[in-house]
């Protein structure tokens, strides 16, 4: 499905779009009804439709009181009439026996204004606390992504806000990419860039914000097993760093499986694989059976830390470190030209007597 550009709709407008469901309906000559059999789902749409109860709830009120808040479709240039806002209306409307719903029809927009849309009436619906990981996921990263291709474009979101809806950010925005971690631990991001309206709007840290959004690189049996809770949060947050398809196609299809719950030292422990370039299919096998369950030792010579008590002993309070470290160099040379020219190894005489 292609989506050419149009121009790009004010502010008022959207507000209005938004705000629609909340007027007297019966009022606006917008309202047309159409067949649920045209209407088509926003494409890769990732919002969960409602189970259990509230569905239940939601077809009982419909049986009753029909669709009250009209569906809101994008008809598009393709003559497609994509569903911006209303999903679970036509989902709920088509189970109580409903063949068509009232609805408002929106033309003039761009594929990522439509997209902007989707998201902002989903959270105006259910609260951010309401979505699943994934959604959340998806909610913040779009955000992240469309107001960073967009640049200081804010014709849209300037000065609107939503309950429970990000707030655009600044000049400063929020990278998850830009962090500087603690090489003992994968959970402490640093250094982010966010408004701090982001974080404050969702009652989240900025640390949060980012490691959703970095989660969202994860595919979507990943996401699935996410929101089942046989991955957790933060071990879900390890895995999106392994940005490899295959891999996570790998990592998704065995966990499956197994049908164990990933613990954070297993996704660590892959991702430390994956950034040395070794995180084979037979690596993550053995992580994920527990045969492999450390990290390579470091071939590399731990530094020597030469006690306060020793460098007392042997230098003044005058000297430098630079001039301490030239002398200790020069008297291991020193060291080492005596001991080699006794024909000695390193090691096996160590009473050399200096005067």
């Amino acid at each position: 499905m292609a989506f050419k550009e149009k121009p790009k709709i004010q502010l008022e407008d959207f507000t209005d779009m938004i705000d629609f469901e909340e007027k007297d309906s019966s009022t606006s000559s917008d309202i047309t009804e159409i067949a649920f059999s045209q209407m088509q789902s926003f494409p890769n749409h990732k919002y969960k439709l409602y189970e259990g109860q509230r569905l239940q709830d939601m077809i009982e009120s419909i049986k009753e009181y029909g669709i009250i808040s009209p569906i809101i479709l994008w008809h598009n240039e393709n003559g497609d009439y994509i569903i911006l806002s209303g999903h679970n209306r036509k989902n709920a409307g088509e189970l109580a026996g409903l063949k068509k719903s009232p609805a408002v029809i929106k033309t003039d927009l761009t594929f990522e204004e439509a997209k902007l849309i989707v998201n902002e009436t989903n959270l105006r619906q259910r609260s951010f606390t309401d979505l699943s990981h994934s959604e959340r996921a998806y909610c913040l990263s779009e955000h992240y992504r469309t107001m960073k291709s967009q640049g200081k474009r804010n014709d849209i979101l300037k000065d609107y806000s939503l309950n429970h809806c990000v707030t655009p950010p600044s000049e400063e925005r929020l990278d998850p990419d830009d962090s500087q971690e603690n090489a003992t631990s994968s959970l402490i991001g640093t250094k982010l860039r966010t408004h701090e309206k982001i974080a404050d709007n969702y009652a989240l840290s900025k640390n949060t914000v980012a490691r959703y959004i970095r989660i969202a690189n994860l595919n979507e049996s990943l996401m699935n097993l996410l929101d089942e809770e046989k991955i957790g949060f933060y071990a879900a947050y390890s895995l999106s760093f392994i940005e490899d398809e295959n891999a996570q196609k790998i990592i998704a299809e065995l966990l499956i499986r197994q049908g164990d719950k990933l613990d954070m030292k297993k996704a660590d422990l892959m991702r430390y694989y994956f950034d040395k370039g070794k995180l084979s299919e037979n690596m993550i096998y053995e992580i994920l059976s527990g045969a492999k369950n450390k990290k390579a030792k470091s071939t590399a010579r731990k530094p020597v830390k030469i006690k306060n008590t020793v460098i007392k002993r042997y230098f003044t309070a005058n000297e430098s470190p630079k001039e301490i470290e030239e002398t200790i160099e020069k008297a291991l040379a020193m060291y080492f030209e005596v001991i080699h020219s006794k024909n000695e190894a390193p090691g096996d005489d160590c009473k050399t007597t200096w005067t």
